[in-house]
């Protein structure tokens, strides 16, 4: 009799923890929806990014199209012209028009500054006191540019999406942000060779990158942008997929260079990791002297009072 109430009361506990853990999974899931949704429902993407896209994507489109686009938008061409100028390209002449400007930087690095000018107007909408801007900022371009020059030396192909997935990949902090900016504090609070999303997890139940992967899911852009964004935070998703790899190397690299200039910032990865992609740690190093070298002037593209 006591060996059957014993079954009946492991039972009971049992259906009872496995309920649980499928309730708090259900409620971190409609969690992070609700995060995404606040930042989709209310911010949609400008018309000038879906129609460089849908350009960039058409054979037959060409650089007078882009910049009949661009110049429907006023802030998009002056950014445009600055960058086109700017010590980034070192272009031998003054570059005074959209369609010169199109021929020298192209369509893949337009399109990326058409998502930078959206990720900004977003930032202005859902910005919250409680975030860091210059970190922010910083941690995202050099994020980027640290992805799409490793992709570069790796010679993968498509290298210069790569920039967008490192700039945009932390997205997610800002939905967070906007609506519970006491989580993000708590987020913050990180103990000693602890991840940064391993502690996203431990307060909201998912990290900020699954975030931003709902979000751009949510405005229908390529999965190749998203997808990686979602798994680079799985080390054993890394080891079997090259992009979400190089945004991993890419996104720490960012963080412990901005934050902790005393260490070698390969000291943080292990081997493997880096090899999974071909690569070696000297090029992680020459790929943070160039975005240390590219990145201000993105930044002050981006946000002149700040940077």
């Amino acid at each position: 009799m006591l060996r059957s109430v014993d079954l009946y009361t492991n039972n009971i506990i049992k259906t009872r923890t496995a309920f649980t853990k499928e309730f708090n999974q259900w409620n971190r899931c409609m969690d992070l929806n609700n995060y995404a949704a606040n930042v989709t429902n209310s911010f949609a993407l400008p018309d000038s990014c879906l129609k460089i896209k849908e350009l960039n994507e058409d054979d037959r489109s060409t650089a007078d199209d882009l910049a009949a686009v661009i110049g429907l938008d006023p802030s998009l061409s002056a950014k445009l012209l600055k960058l086109a100028n700017s010590a980034l390209f070192r272009f031998p002449a003054q570059i005074s028009t959209i369609s010169k400007a199109v021929n020298v930087i192209g369509g893949e690095a337009i399109y990326n500054l058409a998502m930078m000018e959206a990720t900004r107007s977003v930032f202005s909408q859902f910005g919250s006191s409680t975030v860091d801007l210059r970190y922010f900022w910083k941690h995202s371009v050099y994020s980027g540019l640290i992805a799409k020059n490793l992709a570069k030396s790796m010679k993968v192909r498509g290298s210069e999406r790569f920039f967008l997935i490192g700039l945009l990949h932390n997205l997610g902090l800002l939905a967070v942000a906007a609506l519970s900016p006491e989580k993000v504090k708590a987020c913050e609070k990180l103990s000693e060779e602890q991840l940064p999303w391993e502690r996203q997890n431990e307060i909201l139940g998912f990290s900020y990158s699954q975030c931003t992967s709902k979000i751009l899911h949510n405005w229908q852009l390529p999965s190749q942008l998203y997808v990686p964004i979602e798994m680079f935070t799985d080390i054993q998703q890394c080891l079997d997929d090259d992009d979400s790899a190089l945004l991993r190397i890419a996104s720490l690299s960012a963080h412990y260079h901005l934050t902790d200039s005393d260490r070698n910032v390969p000291d943080y990865f292990d081997i493997t990791l880096i090899r999974t992609i071909g690569a070696e740690y000297d090029d992680i190093i020459d790929c943070i002297k160039f975005a240390d070298m590219e990145s201000q002037s993105i930044l002050g593209l981006m946000n002149p009072d700040l940077f």
